[in-house]
């Protein structure tokens, strides 16, 4: 398609002098339009990603460890090996709370 295709129209996008030129000398060494290089990279470059996992993928992943977490402690408990599992969930406990005071997310009453 050609910058005089009907179905085309002008667009404005805002860049500095620089970022121009920087796109200029890409397209130029594709051997492209300014206007053909942004479209086509905007529609080829894949959108950021949030950070971390979604919230919902959070949750079902935290529901499972739970489950798996009650699973063991009644394993742990038919074996007669709950002071062990107790032992396990207080370690647990401390490096949590170390950690959160690390990251400053400590709760204070």
């Amino acid at each position: 398609m050609n910058a005089k295709d009907p179905r085309r129209k002008a667009r404005t996008i805002m860049a500095s002098d620089s970022e121009w030129a920087r796109i200029g000398e890409r397209a130029k060494a594709l051997d492209m339009s300014i206007s053909r290089y942004a479209v086509q990279q905007m529609l080829t470059t894949r959108p950021p990603q949030p950070a971390g996992l979604p919230a919902d993928l959070q949750w079902r992943l935290a529901h499972h460890l739970m489950v798996l977490a009650r699973i063991e402690r009644h394993r742990f408990e038919r074996a007669g090996e709950g002071k062990a599992w107790q032992a396990i969930e207080e370690e647990i406990a401390s490096l949590l709370k170390a950690e959160a005071q690390i990251e400053g997310k400590e709760s204070r009453p």
